[in-house]
């Protein structure tokens, strides 16, 4: 419980006043990434259609 409330107070440190919505999203889906494990399957896929377009 008190881990979870850490990382809360800190992602409000980082976040500016002023953000945008784009941004915002932008910071939330890169939580989710981080989160979730998802760059890992991202950069292979990532890498996987890097590959093909080059053929």
């Amino acid at each position: 419980m008190k881990a979870k409330q850490t990382k809360q107070s800190n992602k409000q440190k980082w976040i500016k006043p002023k953000i945008t919505v784009k941004e915002l999203s932008l910071h939330a889906l890169l939580d989710k990434i981080f989160e979730n494990g998802w760059l890992n399957d991202y950069s292979q896929e990532h890498s996987r259609l890097l590959a093909q377009e080059s053929l």
